[in-house]
């Protein structure tokens, strides 16, 4: 049984690997001339946490909007320090990133904290307080 448990493992990560190259090739066509940056989202008490990953690009080159129902984010990518370096990933797909990630909590746009660090956008946006008023039910 041990061989046939590593050769069921050894199959299983080389169609994992084939999988994830095949999606990578196909990702620019998908995005149009912008990439869509992988997101991991959380929410916790009364925030939500959100991590979006965005190789390549530098903190002044973000544009960041969050209303009440959404985050969108929009990068171009740094200018790469030789021209060689055009043609390898990222900059080969497009001119940078954008994305848009709906929320099914109301946000609070003006209490956002935003830190771009080593690549990665780390979001911390509070939720909406409830508006509306009690009702008496009889």
């Amino acid at each position: 049984m041990d061989d046939w448990d590593r050769w069921v493992r050894e199959l299983a990560d080389r169609v994992r690997d084939v999988a994830e190259s095949s999606m990578l090739q196909l990702e620019p066509l998908l995005s149009g001339e912008y990439r869509r940056p992988r997101h991991d989202q959380l929410q916790v008490g009364d925030y939500l946490y959100l991590v979006i990953e965005m190789p390549g690009t530098s903190k002044e080159k973000i544009d960041l909007r969050v209303d009440e129902r959404s985050v969108e984010v929009y990068a171009e990518y740094a200018e790469p320090p030789d021209p060689g370096f055009k043609p390898i990933s990222p900059h080969r797909f497009g001119k940078g990133y954008r994305k848009t990630i709906a929320s099914s909590r109301r946000l609070d746009p003006s209490g956002v904290e935003a830190r771009y660090e080593n690549g990665v956008l780390y979001l911390k946006i509070p939720l909406a307080k409830m508006r509306g008023e009690r009702v008496r039910i009889e």
